[in-house]
């Protein structure tokens, strides 16, 4: 049991603890835990009950932690950053052409079968690249490096994210309207002509596989990246910003959806950043796709089952 503490006491340097802070308010006690410092030991000694407001703190490198465990730490130096991000993406547009190769084209498109092919192909590239950097330049995880995190009691942002979706919808509705019917993703379009083993397939992998694979890309790879180099409020944004318009980059008519892409990418940014890993974010993302697979599979219902 700690003793009251003296009126002489070891501070930390400058007011900053030198270790990882989570949280919107963590215990020094917290922070000994997760740094090496024997400042901050001393710290914690003096006075155990006392807090400190969240900063973004070092370990001896230029890489600040921002909240996330392990980030900023000496142990094993990252490697990764925004080239490998570039790198990832060139690498899921690979595994998809190579995918969606043995289907051709009718009249000039990918049939639907050939689409959710490219998906999943898309993911195997990406996350196959994600493994191999990790284990070449970061820390051998997908945890460890990107913050690859699934717990069940975070399905409940499954719901923040069906509300966030329904919410943005409804305020860009008059804008869908203007843009008339060529307007919207792709991915949506061909998603309606699906029928059979082949919906199935799609709504897993718009559900399932995309939020999964497109967190790690963005709010592992690309955010954390952006962390090494800026506040986290600019890399919040930024990443927001280049998920938003990714998604519009290959498919022009999906710009009508930007503005709820890039918020939807700035909310799982600060949901990822605060939580310290993707859990959350997932959830939240795999929530927001919901939302249009149930509209859509509403609208087929009758088409697949005629009365």
């Amino acid at each position: 049991m700690l003793g009251r503490p003296t009126q002489r006491r070891s501070v930390v340097p400058n007011g900053r603890a030198h270790g990882v802070v989570c949280g919107p308010r963590v215990s020094v006690a917290r922070v000994v835990r997760r740094s090496g410092a024997p400042e901050v030991r001393q710290y914690a000694a003096a006075d155990a009950s006392r807090t400190l407001r969240p900063t973004p703190v070092n370990s001896g490198n230029d890489a600040p932690g921002w909240g996330i465990p392990g980030f900023g730490s000496t142990r094993s130096p990252i490697r990764w950053g925004l080239g490998d991000f570039f790198i990832a993406w060139v690498v899921g547009i690979v595994g998809a052409t190579i995918a969606v190769a043995p289907f051709g084209t009718e009249n000039g498109t990918v049939p639907v079968a050939g689409l959710v092919a490219s998906m999943l192909g898309q993911s195997a590239a990406t996350l196959g690249f994600l493994e191999f950097i990790s284990r070449r330049k970061g820390r051998g995880s997908l945890t460890a490096d990107f913050g690859f995190a699934v717990r069940a009691r975070d399905a409940v942002w499954i719901l923040v994210g069906l509300g966030t979706s329904l919410a943005l919808g409804l305020m860009l509705l008059p804008i869908s309207v203007l843009a008339g019917d060529d307007a919207g993703q792709e991915v949506v379009k061909q998603f309606q002509k699906a029928e059979g083993t082949v919906q199935i397939l799609f709504a897993i992998g718009v559900v399932l596989v995309a939020p999964v694979i497109e967190e790690l890309v963005y709010r592992g790879l690309l955010l954390r990246s952006l962390l090494r180099r800026m506040s986290p409020v600019a890399a919040i944004f930024v990443s927001g910003v280049v998920f938003g318009s990714v998604h519009v980059l290959f498919d022009p008519g999906a710009y009508v959806a930007l503005p709820a892409l890039a918020t939807m990418g700035v909310i799982s940014a600060v949901l990822a950043v605060r939580s310290g890993d993707l859990s959350r974010s997932i959830f939240f993302h795999a929530g927001f796709n919901l939302l249009t697979t149930i509209q859509i599979l509403a609208v087929l219902a009758p088409r697949l089952h005629p009365s």
